[in-house]
């Protein structure tokens, strides 16, 4: 979320000639014209991620919906290694509970709704006419998140971050989830929906006439 944080700092980028735009638009339609844009940004931005990640490896990738020996059984065959990065990075929350292709399923849709909720929050400041409130609280939301994840404190789940993280859900032998994963849906969708109601709403009080053409 960072990386992509930075990529669309300016957004939504508004200039002088943006007035002119909402003339032929109107200011409704202007900010869901944004809200498509950030959408295929960031479609294009987990592709990008996706293609990189796989084509290195594709021509010795075993592609069954099944978690192979070296993850389920790397810890036992080199106990001396057990805490290391490489063997803690996937955990037993996901290969006990979840298929591979379910975990990457849901990581992809879920981090494509945080993307889009970091998104709206810069929207909604924009249009609040404190845009660079927008890009501060986002980074707020990613560092705040990112913290309480990892001392995995139950208030992590107030913040976004913590609903993308597939395992954090799970325990590691119990079927009963720690959060249901419709519950995670549910978070994320009625944040998006109340962002995108109050940019429709302050939109009609933002201040164009003031935008700077190098703002």
């Amino acid at each position: 979320p960072g990386v992509f944080l930075t990529l669309i700092s300016d957004f939504p980028k508004t200039d002088g000639s943006t007035l002119f735009f909402l003339q032929r638009t109107d200011r409704i339609n202007w900010v869901l014209g944004q809200a498509l844009f950030v959408v295929f940004a960031i479609v294009t931005f987990i592709s990008v991620i996706f293609v990189a990640s796989v084509l290195p490896i594709i021509h010795i990738a075993d592609f069954e919906n099944s978690w192979s020996d070296v993850v389920m059984h790397y810890k036992e065959e080199f106990p001396k290694k057990s805490m290391s990065f490489g063997a803690n990075l996937i955990t037993q929350n996901l290969t006990y509970q979840i298929s591979p292709y379910d975990t990457a399923l849901q990581s992809t849709l879920l981090v494509m709704l945080y993307l889009f909720l970091l998104s709206l929050v810069m929207l909604m400041f924009n249009t609040m006419g404190v845009k660079i409130m927008g890009l501060v609280t986002s980074a707020g939301l990613i560092a705040i998140g990112g913290a309480l994840c990892a001392v995995n404190t139950t208030i992590k789940w107030i913040f976004p971050m913590s609903h993308t993280i597939i395992w954090l859900h799970n325990t590691k032998f119990f079927r009963q989830p720690i959060m249901e994963m419709w519950k995670s849906y549910l978070y994320f969708g009625i944040i998006i929906t109340v962002l995108l109601m109050l940019s429709c709403i302050f939109i009609d009080t933002t201040d164009f006439d003031s935008v700077s053409d190098i703002d």
